[in-house]
This record gives structure tokens, sequence and C-alpha cells, in this order.
């Protein structure tokens, strides 16, 4: 198979269909009593082609043809079919839940799950539909409309052998069990003569049991119209020459008694010539006819009188071998330790008559060994075998240690690391013991994917990328499970038959049926292949190289839930459970963010349990780095640190080189010309950095005020002066005055009068 998976009925789904319509294909639509389902009845849809080599390709509906199914009273499911194909139909289970047989499923040409060289029917589908197809056939559906722009279909790829018809040229492509009525329409594609450039599509209506062509015209009965002849068919409308009449056995279309016989019951005429005579009439005593032997004295028929001798030769002396063949003998000759004769039977190494060493053999089964299990169930063991395991339990450790059963700390995620031209999709392979199977590990291979949003393809290998599984031991098949893939693995039966649960399969993110919304894994494959891939997954295969130019796949569409990754971001795509190595190389594709055309494929080698990548390193896919928020590498986008956080260098402020100036700002250039600090500030009048100067009120930077006298800082008027000049008061009270005038008897300018009064 080519790298590029391309599905031809991709097409069927994504453009109108083609209007040619076929007369020659019709729809038979058959009805039986349900015998499990009292009161219900199976219908079972075939499409009839014309040749042995035309190819039924699929069952499809749209908007512009719906796909239609009326069942009224709901359809019978069957718990024990998990699907909604025959794929869930084991013939295994058949015998213990035979309502299984009669369970309603879609199918392509399959009862049950797919053989070598056939393929299980794929489904694609609009999850907008209500319901599905899938939720149809697995909820008791009433009615199925397949009536939008992206529709559904079930179908087969041509390199099926299922697509091809059977022996009465009808292909299967559903069962109904139902308690009421059936009606609808069936649009479905054939290849005439297996060649898909002239493929026919045909929309077919139905009601009930019958024959339906397209336009509703019915289709030719053949059969006997003759109304006289023992075989006419009231149903037929063309006679198709097979008229007959009874034979004189009154058998319809006989030949009347056989060559030899002497009646109609088969009889032939005995030797004595009796038809259906025994040869008695003529028979000697030996009953053989005309034999003439008679009975001996002894009552032998032809007997010679020997027959009633004792073992000593003499007739009728009694004396018989005994079981030990010794003639008159007490059988003691050959007594075992038993005591009785030829039982054949010794003591064992225990001593035990007829044992078989157990009575006293070790847990080895060694007689006299003296060997018990002990607390781990270890024949002869000291306890330690199930002591706890110190190691590394993280799946993503580059030293994940399957075998620990503590974590120890010793975790190492960056230990592996990977070239950066390496895909970052890998393979992590998990192994446990086979609890249901002992002496077998179960693996089971997870794709890694990188983002929720990205799709898986499928696994394939071809001539130029082989797919290669090496279990030179074998792997382990459940009898349950009689699918290839996961699609078997049915939860109903997992607590009756837990090894289902270890079974070895393919699949595509699934561990069971498809549920709504998800589709099984689909199969092509080159059957040249030896073993093919249904045949190493089926059959216990040893080894499995897809290397053909056709090659093989398992894959499914990207409309399917499961081809999305898990919360941990991984698609299963193979469970294997062998009692001995594994190795080899898986390839598979993957649509990036889910866009098909950024598709990628890859190849990886693998042995055994662990982590692998494409560049051959083993070991998960880590975003490593320095996780240091502080650190001059720090990596935002690692999750893990890698010892590689590297510090800001002795004498430096950054991860740059540079250190801090006068101002401490790192890499600054120091006070600003002009500045008389680092936050820009200048010198006042009084010479302070950054000051506002004299305050007011005051007349100097040291706080001095004026006094008042005018003097800065001064102690005002000096005590006895009058004024700021110096000046005192004169005896008038004046400040610097001269005191009373001359002739002046006062300081209000009086003088004395005659009688030498002052102012008299």
């Amino acid at each position: 198979m080519n790298k590029n998976i391309c599905l031809a009925f991709l097409a069927l789904l994504s453009t109108t269909m083609l209007t040619s319509i076929s007369a020659q294909y019709s729809l038979t639509v058959e009805s039986a009593p349900a015998v499990h389902v009292p009161g219900n009845t199976v219908y079972r849809f075939h499409v009839n082609l014309t040749d042995a080599s035309d190819k039924f390709s699929a069952v499809y509906g749209n908007d512009q043809e719906n796909l239609v199914i009326n069942t009224p009273d709901g359809i019978f499911n069957s718990s024990f079919n998990a699907s909604w194909s025959s794929s869930g139909i084991n013939p295994a289970f058949l015998g213990f839940f035979p309502d299984m047989a009669e369970d309603s499923y879609a199918t392509v040409g399959l009862d049950g799950p797919a053989g070598v060289g056939q393929a299980d029917a794929s489904l694609v589908e609009d999850a907008a539909l209500t319901p599905t197809i899938s939720g149809y056939f697995v909820s008791g559906g009433t009615s199925l409309n397949v009536n939008t722009l992206t529709g559904g279909s079930w179908y087969v790829l041509n390199t099926a052998a299922n697509a091809l018809p059977d022996a009465n040229l009808q292909v299967l492509v559903m069962q109904i069990t139902t308690a009421g009525s059936i009606s609808g329409t069936l649009n479905f594609q054939v290849f005439p003569l297996g060649v898909g450039a002239d493929q026919v599509q045909l929309s077919i209506d139905f009601d009930g049991a019958g024959t339906f062509t397209a336009g509703g015209a019915p289709a030719d009965v053949p059969g006997c119209t003759d109304a006289s002849a023992c075989n006419y068919d009231s149903a037929a409308t063309a006679d198709d020459g097979s008229c007959a009449v009874n034979d004189e056995c009154g058998i319809c279309g006989g030949t009347g008694i056989p060559a030899g016989d002497c009646d109609c019951d088969g009889n032939v005429l005995d030797e004595c010539g009796v038809c259906g005579g025994d040869n008695s009439s003529c028979a000697g005593c030996d009953g053989v006819a005309n034999s003439g032997l008679v009975n001996d004295d002894c009552g032998v028929c032809g007997g010679d009188n020997s027959s009633c001798a004792g073992c000593d030769g003499v007739a009728n002396s009694g004396l018989v071998d005994d079981d030990c063949g010794v003639c008159g003998g007490d059988n003691s000759s050959c007594a075992g330790c038993d005591g009785v004769a030829n039982s054949g039977l010794e003591n064992d190494d225990c001593g035990v008559c007829g044992g078989d060493n157990s009575s006293c053999a070790g847990c080895d089964g060694v007689p006299n060994s003296g060997l018990v299990n002990d607390d781990c169930g270890v024949c002869g063991g000291d306890g330690s075998s199930c002591a706890d395991v110190p190691g590394c339990l993280e799946a993503n450790a580059c030293n994940y240690d399957s075998a620990a059963t503590i974590d120890d700390g010793s975790c190492d995620y960056c230990s592996c690391g990977r070239s950066e031209t390496a895909s970052p999709y890998t393979l992590t392979v998990e192994s446990a013991p086979a609890a249901a199977v002992p002496g077998n590990t179960v693996y089971r291979f997870h794709v890694n994917l990188a983002d929720a949003s990205d799709k898986f393809s499928a696994v394939y290998g071809n001539d130029q990328e082989n797919l290669v599984i090496n279990t030179p031991d074998g792997i382990f098949n459940s009898s349950f499970n009689a699918s290839w893939s996961a699609s078997g693995i049915n939860p109903a039966f997992l607590a009756f038959f837990p090894d289902m649960a270890e079974d070895s399969y393919a699949t595509v993110g699934l561990d069971g049926p498809a549920g709504v919304g998800q589709a099984d894994a689909s199969l092509v494959e080159d059957a040249a292949l030896t073993p093919t891939i249904s045949g190493y997954f089926v059959s216990g295969g040893s080894s499995l190289n897809v290397n053909t130019l056709t090659g093989g796949s398992w894959y499914v569409l990207n409309t399917a839930a499961n081809a999305l990754p898990d919360a941990n971001l991984q698609v299963l795509v193979m469970q294997i459970t062998t009692a001995g190595s594994i190795s080899g190389t898986i390839n598979f594709q993957v649509f990036p963010l889910g866009v098909g055309a950024d598709q990628q494929q890859v190849s990886i080698d693998f042995d055994g349990a662990g982590t692998f990548n494409s560049d051959g390193a083993t070991g998960p896919t880590n975003a490593c780095g320095c996780t240091d928020a502080t650190a001059c590498n720090y990596d935002a986008d690692a999750d893990y640190d890698d010892g590689s956080c590297q510090g800001i260098a002795s004498g430096e402020c950054d991860c740059d080189g540079n250190v801090l100036d006068e101002c401490g700002t790192c890499g600054g250039s120091g006070i600003p010309e002009g500045d008389c600090d680092c936050d820009g500030n200048v010198l006042d009048e009084c010479g302070t950095c950054g000051g506002s100067g004299i305050p007011e009120g005051d007349c100097d930077c040291d706080g001095n005020v004026l006094d008042e006298c005018g003097v800065c800082g001064g102690s005002g008027i000096p005590e006895g002066d009058c004024d700021c000049d110096g000046n005192v008061l004169d005896e008038c009270g004046t400040c610097g005055g001269s005191g009373i005038p001359e002739g002046d008897c006062d300081c209000d300018g009086n003088v004395f009068d005659c009688d030498g009064d002052c102012g008299g």
C-alpha cells in the first residue's frame, strides 16, 4: 500500500452520485421467524449481482439519495454484539448465546467477523445524524434517515474477498430483527466485473419481504409455472424449465427405483433371493446364506469341540487361566503392590502404591525435594521476588523502569536527547505480565502525538517501508475474539472469559468495538503476504513482514472520533501478548492538527518495552531546558530542567554584561550633567541638592529672620537705646531728644512767670 492511503469510496460521499441505473441489480429481502427472539421476524437483505466477478462496494445515503429504514416497533439488538456490524457476531459464543445469531447489524457479505482475505465493513457517517448509522444498529432504533450533505456509508474496499458475491450471486448487506413492519430505501454501489471506473449506483425502495428493483418494478421470480407439475410455484413469474412430475416412488422429479434396488425403499435382493431379506431364510448356523455350517458339541457353529475344553486341553475340565495367564492359578503370580493381578501398580518414590510421586513432592514436583513456595509464590524462593523494586515509574522518563514498583526519585527526562530533525511523533511500548495467560507478557503500542487536534490515520507497510513484527515464540490469540482487530473484544464477555482482554489485535485508539462517533479499524492487505496482517493476528503468528508493492494497512478515516489522541496525547495502535521477545518496525501516518494535506509518515524501530523515536534514539521526546526564571537562558517552553541554567557574571548586573552605575541603574551612565543626584535634582541657593532655597520668612539659609532693626539674625534695639541708631530718651522722653529747650521750664514749652511759676 502506498504511503498516501487513498480510499476510492471517499468520492462516493463527497460528490453527487452517478445517475446511471442498471436494472440488472436487485434487492431480495428474506424473512423468517426469529427462533430465539419470540414474536420477532428476521429480515436478511441481499443485493443480487449478475456475474461472479462483480464487486459490491457500499451502502450509502446523503442529501441527494436518502438511506431510509423504517422499523416503527424498534429492532432487536443482542447485548452480546457490541458492534454495529457483523464483526461482533463471534461464532464461539453462539452455542452459549444463540440470540446473537438474530442480532440486527450492517455488513458486506459476512454474518460474522472477517476471515483471512476478507474485511469487516467500515463505517463513515455524519455525527450530526439523529440517530447515526451506528447508533441505529446498537440501540434498537425505530427509524434511520441518512439525509445530510456528508451522509454516511458502510463499505469494503474492492480488495476484500467478501466484496464478491456468494454462489447464489448475492451479497448480504444487512440483517434486521423486528416485531413489526419494515420498509424504506436502500442505496448501494457496485463495480460491474470488478471495474471501479464502471461503478453503478442504485436506489431501491423495499417494503417487507420480497425481491425489489430500481424504480419499484418487481423482479422476475424464476420457477415452475405449470400448475400440473409437482413442483409448481405460484409465486414464480418466469418459467425456468424446472417443472417435474412424481416418479413411481412418488418423488417429484425422481428417476424411479434406482438400478439394483428391488423396491422404492432402497432394498435389494438378499442371497436367498428375498427383496430386502437378511439372508436368514437359507442361512447356516453362522447366519450366512448357504454356508452349510452346524453347531459342534460345544454349541459352536462350525466348531471342533475345543471351545469347551479347559485350559489344560481337557474337555469340560473346568480349569481356566487366572488373570495372570496361569492355568488354574490364583492371580498371585502377577499381582501389583495392591495385590490385584495385572494392576501394574508399583510403589512410587514416596512409597505410595500406584502414586505419582506427588505425596512427598516439593513445590517443584520433585519427590522429597523439601522445597515450598515463599510468600511471593516462588518455589524455593526467599521472599524477595515480590519485594518493592525501586526505580523510575514515569513512562516519559528516559530511564523509565517497567519492572519498578516504587519511585525512587531517579527519573531523568533529558539525557535521551534527540536530533533536531527527528519527528515529534514517537512510539511508547508498555509491558505488563498477562494475568489470564500465565508466562506471557502483554505489550501495548501507543503512538505519541503532539497536539490534541492531531489525527492518527494508519499503520502501514509496503516494499519501500516494511512493517515488521518479530515474535519468535508466537502470539496469544483468544478463541473468543475471532477478529484481527479490537472490534471482537466484546466487554459483555470479559467477566466470563478474562483472557479476551489479553488477546493480540490491531486497532486505532480502541480496546473494544467502536462506539457512537467512533470507527472500528479497517484493513487493506495484499493477499500474497505470508502471513497476511489478519492471518498474523488470528493464528498466533511468530512474525509479520508487510513488504510487497501493495503491502497492507489498518486505518480509520479522520472523521472518526478515535482518530484523535486520548488525554495523554496517545493513540493505541496494537496489543500483542507473547511468552517471548518482541521487536520490529512500525510505520504510521499522522495528520498534524487534523490537516490531511500536511500528512506525515513516520518509521520507528522498537525492541521490547520503552519509548522509541524516528531517529533511532530510545527515550521520550521531552521539552528540556533551563526552567529557572531568574537564569539568563530561561526557557519558558521547557517542562524539565536539563542543568543548563546560566546565572549573571560576577560584578555584572544583567545577562548582557552590564554593571550598575553610581545611581544603581544596570547599564546606566551615572548622574546627568547639571544634576546634583540620580533623581534629577539641582543645588538650590543654599547649596542643598534638590532643596527649595531660603524658607519663606527666613532671611538666610541658616534659618535667621530680620530683627526690629532690619538686621538678618540681629538681636534688635540694644538695651538702653530707644531705637536702632543708638539714641536714648531725653528728659522729655523723646528718643534722641536734647531735653527741655533752653528758656523753657518744662518739656511742654512753658516758661517761668514773674512769680517764678513754670507756665504761670
